[in-house]
């Protein structure tokens, strides 16, 4: 159990299933599939990624985060439109695509770590909080903010309760 004090205890009423996908790429290859909808852990784990997106998109470091699909031909035309300013019309691009499908076998613990603190310590620079809280509504995807609720709907967590609740999937995700 998470030693989480803003965020209320979370009972599956039974335990997420497992199954396989075939891959269409190679038939004799498997996915291994856990469903996430009776996670016991699903709100927090919602709430925690909800703010590790805001904290990414705030940050405004040189990288690319796409929110969602259709972001992705507005942002490789704006990525274009700058670096042809800058170098010239011909400038030629190469795009790489990369999917991270099993994050938690494939990557390295520490690595996973050592990001999720190098994303806290940029949001901190930001910020210019020492220790910056993020709000948001308990339910849906929308509407974190930097700052401490006092709204029954809404739940704020600190960064380090972020890094904790990341480390503790880490630890229970094999």
């Amino acid at each position: 159990m998470i030693n989480h004090p803003r965020l209320e205890s979370q009972k599956a009423e039974r335990m997420p299933y497992a199954y396989i996908l075939i891959k269409d790429t190679n038939t004799k290859k498997i996915r291994p599939i856990v469903s996430y909808r009776l996670h016991p852990y699903r709100k927090i784990f919602n709430i925690i990624a909800r703010a590790i997106s805001f904290m990414v998109s705030t940050i405004k470091i040189k990288h690319c985060n796409l929110e969602k699909c259709d972001d992705l031909k507005p942002t490789l035309e704006a990525f274009a439109s700058k670096a042809n300013r800058r170098f010239g019309q011909s400038t030629r691009f190469a795009y790489m695509i990369g999917d991270i499908k099993n994050m938690y076998t494939e990557l390295k613990h520490n690595k996973i770590i050592f990001a999720i603190d190098w994303i806290i310590e940029k949001f901190k620079e930001i910020t210019r909080l020492r220790q910056p809280t993020l709000s948001m509504p308990k339910h849906g995807t929308k509407g974190v903010y930097i700052g401490r609720t006092t709204t029954t709907s809404e739940i704020f967590v600190s960064l380090s309760e972020i890094r904790k609740v990341v480390i503790f999937d880490l630890n229970n995700a094999t």
